[in-house]
């Protein structure tokens, strides 16, 4: 026989379990959606992004996207912030691996939307980057091939955007270059980036873009005409290549890389024609350069040889030693020891600890 005590006792576990039961179910009627979180993790990745506080931002972007793993927006963010984490280690083993996070994430934002810019854009960064650690030179051939590829990409989906075809320039001529293993492969990288750069000039609108692009666009010509063989055409892609040093001053004229560019470009005309003219307004802006970058190597150097070549040896040896104490790499003491320009200069005391003793002097190609 049942007692009413435990009748009671049954009716009031009986109406606890059911009040647990409505908690549950009113607890999740009101947790948030897999797109709710997926929309709070991104957001407050954006904050911290913004805060450059990198690895936080990293780790929401990652929260949203296993809530929406087809977030596109949080992918790219994603890859960014683990792009300048890799910017920010100091070791490069780890440098590489935050660049590698990040291109993964560029390539699985490109699988979901391939007709947006920024993935491409960034892609080619991390890539750019990878290639600029110490890894092997056929790695870092593939990443700059690689870079190239996804430059072109972004180019086709938004055609109209300069720093496209700019960043795409710079790396044809700083990084890609310098593995071609002819002249002529050379000439044909830095026609191609002449071409990039004569379309962001095109697209440029304000005096602060156009002209570096300008002065990119003369360094790509000078480049091209250096390495011709045609004399006829060497002398219009030079007439051509000051046209845009030119320009590129009157739109800027504080720039000393392009008074400095405008400068070798002149010399390399003047040794075609053979008028002092050219070497002494090669001078000029080489001097120029100087009031706006004062003891730069390159340009010293550059200086050193427009006096030579012009017949000024005294100050051509003065501008060859301030350009000497300046080189930071050794780079232009290495190159002055093989430099036919300078010859004239070979016999001066004050250059014989740079070039050294006459039957040491090698020439190349003799």
């Amino acid at each position: 026989r049942v007692s009413k005590r435990t009748m009671s006792g049954g009716w009031q576990r009986w109406l606890w379990m059911l009040a647990l039961a409505a908690a549950v179910a009113r607890a999740e009627t009101n947790a948030p959606s897999a797109d709710e979180v997926a929309r709070q993790q991104f957001e407050l990745g954006a904050q911290m992004l913004q805060e450059r506080k990198f690895l936080g931002a990293a780790d929401a972007f990652e929260q949203a996207t296993r809530a929406a793993p087809r977030f596109f927006e949080a992918h790219v963010n994603w890859g960014i912030a683990l792009l300048e984490l890799g910017k920010a280690s100091g070791a490069a083993v780890i440098r590489l691996q935050r660049f590698q996070e990040a291109a993964d994430r560029f390539r699985r934002a490109v699988e979901l939307n391939d007709q947006a810019k920024l993935p491409y854009l960034f892609w080619a960064e991390a890539l750019t980057r990878m290639g600029e650690l110490p890894v092997e030179p056929q790695t870092r051939l593939d990443c700059y091939l690689a870079a190239a590829e996804k430059y072109q990409r972004a180019a086709e989906v938004e055609p109209g955007d300069w720093q496209i075809y700019s960043r795409w320039g710079l790396l044809l001529v700083e990084a890609l270059s310098p593995f071609a293993q002819d002249a002529e492969t050379r000439r044909q990288l830095h026609a191609e980036a002449a071409q990039l750069f004569e379309k962001a000039s095109e697209r440029a609108r304000f005096s602060a873009e156009l002209a570096p692009l300008y002065a990119s666009w003369g360094g790509a010509l000078t480049e091209v005409a250096r390495l011709t063989t045609n004399t006829v055409a060497k002398r219009e892609v030079l007439r051509t290549a000051l046209e845009k040093y030119e320009k590129s001053a009157q739109t800027i004229a504080t720039s000393a890389a392009t008074y400095t560019q405008w400068g070798r470009a002149l010399i390399e005309s003047g040794k075609l024609s053979g008028r002092r003219t050219d070497f002494r307004q090669a001078i000029e802006r080489l001097k120029t350069s100087l009031q706006y970058r004062p003891g730069d190597a390159a340009t010293l150097y550059y200086l050193a040889v427009a006096h030579t070549l012009s017949g000024d040896g005294l100050l051509a040896v003065r501008a060859l030693q301030e350009a000497l104490a300046a080189d930071q790499t050794g780079q232009w003491r290495e190159r002055a020891r093989a430099d036919h320009d300078l010859e004239p200069l070979r016999g001066e005391p004050e250059l014989r600890e740079v070039f050294g003793p006459a039957e040491t002097w090698r020439w190349p190609g003799r």
